[in-house]
């Protein structure tokens, strides 16, 4: 009995493994599938625009533009052959910084070190056409 017992102890214990493996490759691949479907994606900050919320060479979590913004949103866009990080200052239909009117499906964005930030002032609103992420790590409102 001892013998049989051993046995069915050592058969216990490698099923107990069998299913620990299989529990673990499963974790595995949900954690795979969530990051491959997800919409979200690193993104390298290049420069001091926008100090102190973001440094130069921080990585921060953006998801792909779903086509709305809020004011106080970190968005990633299009410009100059090459992408821009700044923060949402005023929605179409409102005021900018200069009192003029952000037009329709524009965004009037600026950088949170205004003394080194390329942004609306300079190049005026961005279509939220050439806008590809939103940055929700770390989070996006002031």
């Amino acid at each position: 009995m001892i013998v049989q017992h051993r046995y069915l102890w050592h058969d216990r214990k490698h099923s107990n493994e069998r299913v620990k493996r299989a529990l673990w490759w499963a974790i595995g691949l949900d954690v795979a599938l969530v990051l491959v479907l997800q919409p979200f994606r690193p993104v390298l900050v290049v420069g001091d625009s926008m100090v102190p919320t973001l440094r130069n060479s921080q990585v921060v979590l953006a998801k792909r533009f779903d086509g709305a913004a809020q004011r106080g949103d970190i968005l990633v866009f299009h410009w100059d052959n090459g992408s821009l990080i700044k923060r949402v200052a005023a929605l179409p239909g409102e005021d900018d910084s200069e009192g003029n009117k952000v037009p329709d499906h524009h965004y009037y964005v600026l950088g949170d070190n205004s003394k080194v930030s390329v942004d609306s002032r300079t190049f005026g609103p961005i279509p939220d056409e050439d806008v590809s992420m939103k940055v929700v790590y770390p989070a996006s409102n002031k």
